[in-house]
């Protein structure tokens, strides 16, 4: 799966789509993907230091990593 950002959209929301994406990848049994999508709204989080997505995105990873064992 692949996510378009129209241009100028705000980084936070990217941060907020990219949670569902990789969730949606690793019901698909895209885990690599999955990974990738979430680490990526994790770090982006981080440099936008905004806490509440900073927990969100670590929650979705955390899931992952729990459903992979």
């Amino acid at each position: 799966m692949v996510l378009v950002v129209p241009p100028g959209d705000q980084p936070c929301r990217l941060a907020k789509d990219l949670q569902p994406l990789g969730m949606a990848c690793y019901s698909q049994g895209d885990g690599v993907a999955a990974r990738a999508h979430l680490e990526e709204g994790v770090s982006l989080a981080r440099r936008l230091g905004n806490p509440r997505e900073l927990a969100a995105a670590l929650n979705a990873l955390a899931q992952l990593h729990r459903g992979e064992g």
